[in-house]
Order: structure tokens, then C-alpha cells, then sequence
């Protein structure tokens, strides 16, 4: 079973928000768990992304917006990772079809744990969405 964890971005401070659960803020008639107060911000300024439970190449968790590097047999494509509501809910990676490759994003445990060898987290959309337009061009 895979952690369930979140960070957020804050689109006023421009930063992300890292999730901890000793700090309990309420905003709006929301909770949220962060490391700091949200002071006076609507909830519609605050980005959730959810951890996936997979780590990158480099050990770094994936989650929900970021943007990933992955490598497959000769060919390598820069990716966003989304959560997929419809069908079978799941984490995936968008564009999907890339280079000739039809592309996902799936656990494999290993003595280290979940990481992926041929992923690795190179940004994420609200700081860095330059690299994935660049990468669908």
C-alpha cells in the first residue's frame, strides 16, 4: 500500500508547500495539514498535488505535477504526471504517446524500494512549465 501524502503550491507566494501533519490550518471552512499558514488566501490560489508512493531514479518522490524524464529502449521523453479519474483511477503520464511509445507510469519494488531507474523528476508545472511545452513542440 502506497503513503498517502500531498503538498500544495502556493500561486501568490509562488512556492511550494511541503505537508506535515503537526501544523493544522483552517481556511474558508477547509483544513489543510501544511508547514505554514495560508494567511488570507482564497482556496482557489492553492494547487494539491498528491504523492504517487514512487521515487525517481535519484530517490526524490514523484508526485501529481511534476515533471519527469524517463528512458525507454532507445528513446527518452519528458512527461507530466497526472491522476487519471476515469476508468481505472491511476497516476499517469502525459502526453502518454511519445516518440513511437505509448508511455506509463507503474510501481516496481525492489531492494531499495519504489524507485525507477529510467524516471527522474526534473521539475514540476507551476515552476518549471517551460520544460514540458518545450518537450511537445
Amino acid at each position: 500500500m502506497r503513503e498517502i501524502k500531498f503538498r500544495a503550491w502556493d500561486e501568490i507566494e509562488k512556492r511550494m508547500i511541503g505537508w506535515y501533519d503537526r501544523v493544522f490550518t483552517k481556511n474558508n471552512n477547509s483544513s489543510m495539514l501544511c508547514e505554514y499558514p495560508l494567511k488570507n488566501i482564497s482556496e482557489s490560489y492553492v494547487k494539491y498535488m498528491q504523492y504517487t508512493g514512487l521515487n525517481d531514479k535519484n530517490g526524490k518522490e514523484i508526485y501529481e505535477g511534476d515533471i519527469v524524464k524517463a528512458w525507454s529502449t532507445g528513446s527518452c521523453g519528458t512527461f507530466e504526471v497526472r491522476w487519471r479519474q476515469g476508468g481505472t483511477p491511476c497516476f499517469i503520464l502525459y502526453p502518454a504517446f511519445q516518440n513511437g511509445e505509448m508511455w506509463r507510469l507503474h510501481g516496481t519494488q525492489d531492494k531499495h524500494g519504489n524507485y525507477y531507474d529510467n524516471v527522474e523528476v526534473i521539475g514540476n508545472i507551476y515552476k518549471n512549465p517551460e520544460l514540458i511545452k518545450n518537450s511537445t513542440k
